[in-house]
């Protein structure tokens, strides 16, 4: 049992900057990530830029429809949200969350995470050159990565399972 409070998806839009690096742009008012955890995600390879928060369930209530309406089409999602054993976990996609019943095919660029546990799970490269599963988008669903699913919650933003092995890669292999 795990309950999602955070959302964060970053703009699609790009603009133009005389810099070669981008200044990091932490995650505003996350209640759950501490900066050491968002340097570790950047590290990771969430990319540094302008995130904002879409999606929080105790701001904006507990529905998938809520999550979608305020995530979808928005850019690339992090997902951080903290089980009920206290254990902080997440996904990261590099493209836009949707509510169509498809998968989202994101190539290798999407991943799971545990901040407790200090580990990403990557793409399963065996498993990606035919279903390429980084999420999954669907009304009824919460946030959803993998086929199978690997890390799905529920309609009600308060359950889902982790089941890690079918699109990214177990800790041991």
């Amino acid at each position: 049992n795990f309950h999602a409070r955070s959302y964060y998806c970053q703009s699609t839009k790009t603009t133009t900057t005389t810099t070669t690096t981008l200044k990091a742009q932490f995650f505003a008012g996350s209640k759950l990530l501490t900066a050491s955890n968002q340097a570790r995600l950047f590290a990771w390879g969430v990319p540094n830029g302008d995130w904002k928060l879409c999606y929080r369930k105790t701001t904006h209530g507990a529905a998938a429809t809520t999550y979608h309406s305020r995530c979808n089409g928005k850019g690339g999602l992090v997902t951080v949200m903290k089980l009920s054993t206290g254990k902080t976990i997440g996904g990261y996609l590099s493209k836009s969350m949707h509510s169509n019943g498809r998968y989202i095919p994101d190539g290798t660029n999407s991943f799971l995470f545990s901040l407790t546990n200090n580990f990403k799970h990557s793409a399963s490269q065996s498993v990606w050159r035919n279903y390429p599963y980084g999420g999954y988008g669907r009304s009824n669903y919460g946030p959803t990565y993998g086929g199978g699913h690997d890390l799905h919650v529920n309609s009600a933003v308060n359950q889902g399972y982790c089941n890690i092995g079918y699109s990214y890669s177990c800790r041991t292999g």
